[in-house]
């Protein structure tokens, strides 16, 4: 059991992976664990293997998907996070192309929950915008049942998480805490794979209006089940 799982859905990215937990390695200072989820039709999938043989540290995991792929990450993380959440006090998540910077910034996260709601710090991109990469509690979690909105396959997850944690009253941004987001878009990545299907139009459409029909449906019922669970006894 650890204090923190942070999650980090992959695909065709090893080189991605090693960067990040290499960073792991060298700023995570508290009880925190990392674990990589990757396709198990992955054809990569044996150097993410290789990699965590290389990387030699007990905290970070590489653990290989079963079942069908292809649903997107936010299905694969509301599959994990609960599993994560009934084991951690917190639960976060990051994408293969983040690189934590500052020593620490684990606790840090931690630290600024003392209360339930969502942390995040500087990714250098969004920063103060989005918590594209993030800590939250894992009681969020086990009460909701997931950690994205049902039906949102990979866009506006880090839009939820802000709603999530302004309508709890507890969105702490620590701008000294920074986990850069290496992403394409700006500059610092390649444009593979992986980005171009993200980031096409019908990705956008599909998931904006996915998000869209579960604020306005499934959201407000769940919001007030969340806050009766949290009223202190």
């Amino acid at each position: 059991m650890s204090a923190l799982v942070v999650l980090v859905p992959t695909r065709a990215r090893p080189r991605n992976a090693a960067f990040l937990a290499a960073a792991w390695k060298s700023t995570a200072t508290g009880d925190s664990r990392l674990v990589f989820l990757v396709d198990g039709d992955d054809p990569e999938r044996d150097d993410y293997l290789a990699g965590q043989r290389r990387w030699g540290c007990e905290a970070i995991e590489v653990r290989v998907l079963e079942g069908p792929h292809g649903t997107g990450i936010g299905a694969i993380l509301n599959e994990h996070a609960p599993l994560e959440a009934a084991e951690a006090a917190f639960v976060g998540f990051m994408g293969d192309d983040h690189r934590p910077r500052t020593k620490g910034w684990d606790v840090a996260l931690m630290g600024a929950l003392e209360q339930p709601g969502v942390a995040y710090g500087d990714d250098l991109l969004q920063r103060e915008r989005l918590p594209t990469a993030m800590v939250l509690s894992s009681v969020i979690v086990m009460t909701l049942g997931y950690l994205i909105p049902p039906g949102v396959r990979h866009l506006y997850i880090d839009n939820f998480w802000m709603r999530l944690g302004e309508d709890l009253g507890n969105l702490q941004y620590l701008p000294g805490v920074v986990i850069e987001h290496m992403h394409a878009v700006a500059g610092k990545a390649s444009w593979d794979e992986g980005y171009v299907a993200s980031t096409a139009p019908e990705r956008f459409a599909e998931d904006s209006a996915a998000f869209e029909a579960f604020l306005a449906g499934r959201w407000p019922g769940d919001l007030e089940r969340l806050r009766s669970a949290l009223v202190p006894a």
